[in-house]
C-alpha cells in the first residue's frame, strides 16, 4: 500500500520508534531560537517537534496531510499546546502568517514532482512574514543513500503488544530522480508493506525552485553540524528567508 507508515494505524504506532533520531530536531531547534516565534511544522507526523517548539515557548501549529498522524500527535498533546491540521500548506488561510516554516524527516522528499515542489515553496513563500525563513533537508543525490536499503540489515523494533517487528526496505526502481522503494514490517503474525516514492533533487534545482518561489536568501549545509555541503555530503540541509 502506498505510504501505509502513514495511515495504517499499527504501522503509525511504530514510526518514532523506527525514527528515533533528533539531530535534525535539535539542528532546527538551535537555528529558530529565541524569542517566542510563529512556527509551521509542515508534515508534522506525529507531533514529536511541533511539540517540542511548543514547550520552548513557540506559538506552534502541526500540519499534516494523513489524518492518522494528526490523530496520534493530537492524542499526545495533552495540554492542548500546538493547533493540529489536516491538510497541505496551501489550505491554510491565506492571512495565516509564520516566522519560520520548518519540514523535517526528509518531508520534502515525498513531494514527488517538480510542480508540488513549486508549489508547496509557492504556498509556503506566501505566508511567511518579512524575513521569514523555511527550514528543510533533502538527500543529496550525490550520496546515492538508496544503495544502501537493502533487506540484510533490518531494523528490530518492539510493538505495543511487545512482540518483535522486523522491518527492512527494498528499492524497486530507480527512475531518473525518482525512487521508489518498499518498507516491510514482518510482525509475529503478519507482514504490513508500506510503498514510498521519494524525489532526490539536486542543490542547483532546489535553489533554482526556490528563487523561482521567491526566496532571496538562501544557505546550504551539508550535514547536521552545519558544515558546508560538498558532493560527497549526505544531506542538502536548507535555510531560506
Amino acid at each position: 500500500m502506498r505510504d501505509a507508515q502513514y495511515v495504517d494505524p499499527r504501522l503509525v504506532a511504530l514510526y518514532d520508534r523506527l525514527n528515533s533520531a533528533d539531530h535534525d530536531f535539535r539542528f532546527y531547534e538551535a537555528r529558530i531560537g529565541e524569542p517566542a516565534q510563529r512556527v509551521l511544522d509542515l508534515g508534522c507526523g506525529t507531533g514529536l517537534l511541533a511539540l517540542r517548539l511548543a514547550r520552548r515557548g513557540h506559538h506552534v501549529t502541526g500540519l499534516d496531510p494523513a489524518p492518522a498522524m494528526i490523530a496520534w500527535a493530537r492524542m499526545r498533546d495533552s495540554g492542548r499546546q500546538v493547533d493540529w491540521v489536516v491538510g497541505q500548506v496551501g489550505d491554510l488561510p491565506t492571512e495565516a502568517c509564520f516566522d519560520a516554516v520548518v519540514m523535517t524527516g526528509h518531508a520534502f522528499q515525498c513531494l514527488t514532482t517538480v510542480s508540488a515542489v513549486a508549489e508547496t515553496m509557492g504556498a509556503v513563500r506566501s505566508r511567511l512574514a518579512a524575513g521569514g525563513r523555511f527550514m528543510f533537508e533533502s538527500r543529496n543525490p550525490l550520496h546515492r543513500a538508496w544503495e544502501n536499503w537493502t533487506p540484510e540489515h533490518p531494523a528490530i523494533l518492539h510493538d505495543d503488544a511487545g512482540g518483535d517487528v522486523r522491518v527492512f526496505p527494498e528499492v524497486t526502481e530507480v527512475s531518473g530522480a525518482t525512487v521508489t522503494f518498499r518498507n516491510h514490517f514482518v510482525f509475529p503474525d503478519a507482514e504490513h508493506i508500506s510503498e514510498t516514492q521519494l524525489l532526490f533533487l539536486s542543490r542547483a534545482e532546489i535553489e533554482r525552485c526556490l528563487t523561482e518561489a521567491g526566496f532571496a536568501q538562501i544557505e546550504i549545509f551539508g550535514d547536521w553540524d552545519g558544515s558546508a555541503m560538498t558532493e560527497a555530503s549526505p544531506e542538502i540541509i536548507v535555510i531560506a528567508r
